[in-house]
């Protein structure tokens, strides 16, 4: 099925991007739009279903999605030596997702997408710590004043604070921790392979929790989860094509146009705007994370 993503994406990145390095900035953009607008398709889909539903049909419909494309080859592309890190990967990701899922019905979704942004902070730290990504003092420097942009968007004060924002910063954790396994995973895995078990694994792990919330969606609910699996295959088979050929610390700096265009879709479907505060701490933190060079920190990959 990424083949098809290819089709589409290919010769407009190409034409736009011509090296490897340029054309994962190309792919990270289009990734960051799909994560906006699947998370636009959950906020639909929430004002008749619950998180767990959401998760559960949300990974169900996907999988139905990408059959045509897995079955006619006897399932041969799904057969992996890397099975254990699929099975990692999902547990944390549903985690992640489920936590993520409730959040957005509880909160404006700039104020959620602007918490996210501990995400790429936590995967740079990460990838220093973990991937042994050459660092300086600098990087340290930057990401302290991430943490402090994540700080004022929190507002831990007695009046102010939201402890469901706690929440958000716990599904960003595990987006950090599963980023980790995408950039490995994607040294020997075809995007394909990779969404396919991250899908299936969520919808076993998310099922309990669905069964007990069971409700049929009405149309709507239908048609928004139709758009957040979409939203969702999107994202990942280009985030995975990103990945796939620079470096993390390169990309995650990128990950901050989810907040413009989470702010674009947010005011045109559901009228929300954010307030400063939350704007002001997101600017702090994209500030940190351009300060971040990739240059020294290891490079660009070899393109898959």
């Amino acid at each position: 099925m990424y083949r098809w993503v290819d089709a589409i994406f290919i010769p407009f990145v190409r034409f736009i991007w011509a090296t490897p390095k340029r054309q994962a900035i190309g792919y990270m953009l289009i990734s960051t739009a799909g994560f906006a607008a699947m998370n636009v398709c959950v906020r639909l889909a929430s004002e008749s279903l619950s998180a767990p539903m959401i998760v559960t049909l949300r990974n169900l419909m996907t999988l139905l999605l990408l059959l045509p494309f897995v079955a006619p080859r006897r399932f041969a592309v799904i057969r992996t030596q890397r099975l254990r890190d699929h099975i990692l990967r999902s547990v944390i990701g549903a985690a992640g997702m489920l936590t993520w899922t409730y959040c957005l019905t509880l909160m404006p979704l700039v104020h959620a997408t602007a918490l996210s942004f501990t995400a790429p902070l936590l995967a740079t730290l990460f990838a220093i710590l973990v991937f042994k990504e050459q660092a300086h003092t600098r990087h340290f420097i930057a990401l302290a004043i991430g943490f402090m942009g994540v700080l004022i968007i929190l507002r831990p004060s007695i009046e102010g604070f939201d402890w469901n924002s706690m929440l958000v910063l716990l599904a960003t954790a595990a987006w950090a921790t599963t980023s980790l396994f995408i950039k490995s995973l994607s040294n020997t895995e075809p995007p394909l392979r990779m969404v396919f078990y991250m899908n299936l694994f969520m919808f076993l792990i998310a099922l309990p929790l669905g069964l007990h919330h069971w409700q049929l969606p009405d149309i709507q609910g239908w048609l928004a989860l139709f758009g957040v699996s979409c939203g969702s295959i999107l994202m990942h088979f280009t985030m995975v094509r990103a990945y796939a050929r620079a470096s993390v610390v390169t990309l995650m700096p990128l990950d901050f146009m989810r907040l413009i265009y989470t702010s674009l879709f947010a005011y045109f479907v559901f009228g929300e705007t954010s307030d400063l505060t939350s704007w002001v701490g997101a600017a702090i933190i994209i500030a940190s994370a351009t300060f971040i060079p990739p240059r020294g920190i290891k490079e660009d990959v070899t393109a898959s």
